[in-house]
């Protein structure tokens, strides 16, 4: 047992480490959208306003939408507690993964018990390439992983286990769910579904399901009362991004291309071998999802299917996977960001997959089997880990766009000119100076300014 616990602590570390290395040069350079976050975060976290003057508000206002406000007020507290930096900010990410891979031991020790299977969903949901990419940039969508992985340990607590707390955690976990609305975009749909996913699956146990929609309703007010307020703009990234309102499209191509969408999301082609196709999300290095861990759900699922057809909690997730690729198939491109909880659900059903293995009686196969997966997946994650630190920098330059702003800020006031003019042409270059200007700690009197160069 010892053995075991030194095991597990020493994964631990391999995955605070691979998560924290050179977290602020890897990737190269802040996204306008980090940026973003970062400037809001840090001027919550010194005067409570964001960069429109608006008192803690519930959605930020940039770039003529709104971004979600979990990961910013996460990030102004980091600010507040430490300082402004690159690395404070891409902290961020780290803090939620790290949350969900604690809400994931929780899940998994309460429903399986078994050091090993703990062992294989910490080595797999720690380095999976859908989740690595995103825990080490400040996007929001992280925040959303954190989010539903403690909506889905409440939920099982509340309709797997019949104790005196059972109601209460159907109501934390109807909190959470509406809480989900602030963490990222998709969410606003999928905890809806959700939502009625749990009303047909535990439709026996429908005074539970009460209190988790009393909960849930809690949840939302802030959003319900910001929707009301400002809901055209609220929608305003979903209409740039959809082509529901596509004049030129009649009404069966729409649904032809959503259902080309939906069903490439759930494809090998995209979970195996080529991924989000844009390389801040995703680093150009074969699918979103390990084969090993793709092998894995394949069985969890079909053991379902077969021998467990009365779990009413696999049957959950088995649904929730199917619903999980619907917010990114109404819109264009191949976002791993808005299919993100298509690899949590994979994940969990590789989980059942692995101590479906386990559980074999041949003893004498059994340990050769599971160190054969164990060590293929190893490979796997030595593969992607090697890309991800030694070729992806160079690759991620150009993508994330503002490589070497800071150095080239400097050399500029270090000419001591009388002011200095940052090109328009850019990707929105306010937020990058804005954000920089603090985290570089700059105390000038030489006017800085976005202008036409």
């Amino acid at each position: 047992m010892r053995s075991v616990k030194i095991v597990l602590i020493g994964l631990l570390l391999f995955l605070i480490f691979i998560h924290l290395w050179q977290l602020d040069t890897i990737p190269k350079g802040l996204y306008v959208d980090e940026s973003s976050i970062g400037l809001n975060a840090a001027l919550i976290a010194q005067t409570g306003y964001d960069e429109h003057g608006k008192f803690m508000p519930i959605f930020f206002e940039a770039f003529g939408e709104y971004k979600n406000p979990l990961y910013i007020y996460l990030t102004s507290i980091i600010f507040k507690l430490a300082d402004v930096s690159v690395f404070n900010l891409r902290l961020t990410s780290f803090i939620f993964f790290a949350l969900f891979l604690t809400g994931l031991y929780l899940l998994v020790k309460k429903i399986f018990q078994t050091k090993f299977v703990i062992f294989y969903s910490l080595l797999a949901g720690g380095s999976l390439p859908w989740f690595f990419t995103l825990s080490r940039i400040s996007f929001e969508a992280i925040s959303q992983l954190t989010v539903f992985i403690f909506c889905l340990y409440f939920l099982y607590m509340a309709y797997s286990r019949y104790g005196k707390y059972a109601f209460l955690y159907a109501f934390i976990t109807g909190v959470i769910m509406g809480i989900s609305v602030y963490s990222y975009t998709t969410a606003r749909l999928l905890s809806f579904l959700m939502l009625l996913t749990i009303l047909i699956v535990f439709y026996k146990q429908i005074k539970k399901w009460l209190f988790l929609l009393f909960g849930f309703l809690i949840g939302i007010i802030p959003y319900i009362n910001f929707y009301f307020s400002d809901s055209t703009r609220l929608a305003n990234r979903f209409n740039e991004v959809t082509y529901i309102y596509n004049s030129h499209l009649t009404f069966g191509e729409k649904i032809i291309q959503f259902l080309q969408n939906y069903l490439y999301y759930l494809s090998p082609t995209y979970l195996f071998l080529k991924g989000d196709s844009i390389l801040r999300h995703h680093i150009g290095y074969n699918g979103e999802v390990y084969i090993t861990v793709g092998v894995l759900s394949i069985i969890g699922i079909g053991w379902f299917l077969i021998k467990d057809r009365r779990n009413l909690f696999l049957l959950f997730l088995l649904i929730n996977l199917l619903l999980s690729p619907v917010a990114a198939a109404l819109t264009t491109g191949d976002s791993s960001l808005r299919s993100l909880l298509v690899g949590l659900y994979l994940l969990l059903f590789s989980i059942y997959g692995f101590n479906v293995l386990v559980n074999l009686s041949n003893k004498k196969y059994k340990l050769s089997l599971l160190m054969g997966i164990l060590i293929l997946l190893a490979v796997e994650i030595y593969g992607y880990l090697n890309y991800y630190f030694v070729v992806y920098p160079q690759k991620s330059v150009w993508d994330f766009q503002s490589y070497d702003f800071p150095q080239s800020l400097r050399l500029a006031l270090n000419q001591n000119p009388t002011d200095i003019v940052v090109s328009s042409q850019a990707n929105r270059p306010y937020a990058h100076l804005s954000f920089y200007t603090q985290a570089m700690h700059l105390k000038t009197t030489t006017p800085i300014s976005v202008g036409i160069t």
